[in-house]
């Protein structure tokens, strides 16, 4: 199988920060995405909006 690859990209609306999801979310950086939105929460976001919409492929790994 070929190199997992999962882009993310923040974005500002008002008071909302948008976590843009592109690529294979899987076993191989589930870690990453979980580790980005932990640190968002603790820079101190309340509104957070995560985008799956360029999102190619999502294992359970990614949901846990």
């Amino acid at each position: 199988m070929g190199t997992s690859t999962l882009q993310m990209s923040e974005v500002r609306s008002g008071q909302t920060c948008i976590l843009a999801l592109a690529g294979r979310i899987d076993s191989t950086n589930a870690d990453q995405l979980t580790a980005r939105v932990g640190k968002l929460f603790e820079a101190g976001e309340k509104n957070l909006v995560v985008d799956f919409k360029e999102v190619l492929y999502l294992t359970s790994a990614g949901v846990a």
